[in-house]
């Protein structure tokens, strides 16, 4: 009997203090559950923080209850996504690392059709990194940089690198450089997103197919910035509130085959701004309230304005280059202008005579701002006769009810 006891006090003295791998502890940490996990399956987290980072390797849900919390360690991506047709939704991420040349985000993704849904994401570089992946859905996500750092030291808010054929829905962003950069990337719907409090709303780099339709930016330095991008659709946004002395609501530079519709620019710096832009059509859009409504910087070639309003802003149209006058119009159709003087003795809809903008002062003044002390002054008369054959001109000026 006493034998048996002692045997007995053996064994578990074995099983409970030697190492062996056959008695380790199970491993509940995230990473293990994702790595566990099969095929297609699905892991909820309820509320709580949870360790990061961690990578997903296959196609699973990650579903977090209210409270649940992925929390990185300051370095490198909190969540890396490597598997295809991956959900991620209702998640609060935090601290990511800050590292521009590794790419680090508080979710990146490296793999094609992949859903981010309704996360919430704070204190990293990039809040949401694509690379070189095609056909995922980012929607409804809310995105937080550091308010407290100077722009240039901030992330994008969600980061495209290559790949394309995304969807960008109902995302708020604030206080980052960048609210959602195109870098190379094509075939991207954006819709209804809110960026605010940044450096660019939304910045287009040697894109194409790109469609921004109803997204709103608010407080940034510039709306929309697209540079080099081709076939590009900018359609019922709202450009508003871009009051840096470099403002502007929208700026077009060197890129082609661009339409620009039905959008609201207001109270900006500068309402829009071209430079380089070719084969673009500029049509019923609301300019208004802006200290310059439109401002060419370069060339604008085979484009044109038609249907759109130019109200309240302090000065329609600027530049330091002459406006051809074919811009003005496209098919005998003009824009209106709230200065315009004329008449519309036949009730066409359209002025009977052309609107007339002598700008000979003003062009002078954007090259050298001194002279403003002459503007209003017996100079500016004499410089507007001078100038007269360089006038902007809207044969066809536009009555208010033919804008809306």
């Amino acid at each position: 009997m006493k034998g048996k006891r002692i045997i007995t006090v053996i064994i578990l003295f074995i099983f409970f203090l030697l190492p062996s791998n056959g008695f380790s502890a199970p491993d509940n940490t995230l990473q293990s559950r994702l790595d566990a996990v099969p095929e297609g399956g699905t892991i909820t987290l309820s509320s709580g923080q949870y360790v990061g980072p961690v990578v997903i390797n296959k196609s699973i849900t990650l579903k977090g209850e209210k409270g649940a919390q992925l929390i990185g360690n300051g370095t490198g991506s909190v969540l890396t996504i490597k598997g295809k047709n991956v959900t991620v939704e209702g998640l609060r991420i935090e601290k990511g690392g800050l590292n521009s040349g590794d790419g680090d985000a508080l979710i990146r993704v490296e793999a094609d059709g992949v859903v981010l849904k309704n996360n919430h994401m704070a204190k990293g570089y990039y809040g949401i990194h694509l690379v070189r992946c095609f056909n995922s859905q980012i929607i409804g996500n809310v995105i937080e940089g550091n308010e407290q750092d100077e722009i240039a030291d901030r992330g994008n808010g969600i980061q495209l690198t290559y790949g394309g054929n995304h969807v960008l829905k109902n995302n708020q962003i604030k206080f980052v450089q960048d609210g959602i950069y195109y870098d190379n990337t094509t075939g991207i719907q954006t819709e209804k997103n809110k960026v605010e409090n940044s450096r660019y709303g939304y910045h287009l780099m040697f894109s194409n197919k790109i469609s921004l339709l109803q997204n709103r930016t608010f407080n940034s330095i510039v709306g929309t910035m697209v540079m080099d991008a081709v076939d590009v659709q900018i359609k019922s946004n709202v450009f508003q509130g871009q009051r840096d002395p470099r403002g502007y609501g929208l700026f077009i530079y060197e890129t082609k085959d661009c339409e620009i519709e039905n959008n609201i620019l207001a109270d900006n710096t500068n309402g829009m701004a071209f430079d380089g832009a070719m084969n673009t059509l500029i049509s019923n859009n609301k300019v208004f309230g802006n200290d310059m409504g439109v401002k060419r910087v370069g060339d604008v070639i085979d484009s044109h304005f038609t249907g759109n309003a130019f109200i309240a802003n302090v000065r329609q149209v600027g530049g330091k280059k002459a406006w051809p006058e074919e811009v003005w119009h496209k098919d005998q159709k003009g824009n209106f202008w709230d200065d315009y003087q004329g008449v519309d003795l036949n009730q066409d809809g359209v002025g009977d005579s052309p609107y007339r903008m002598a700008d000979a002062m003003l062009r002078l003044m954007d090259l050298d701002p001194i002279l403003s002390i002459f503007y209003g002054s017996p100079v500016q008369q004499l410089l507007e006769w001078i100038g007269k054959d360089q006038r902007v001109i809207d044969p066809y000026p536009l009555q208010i009810s033919s804008t809306k």
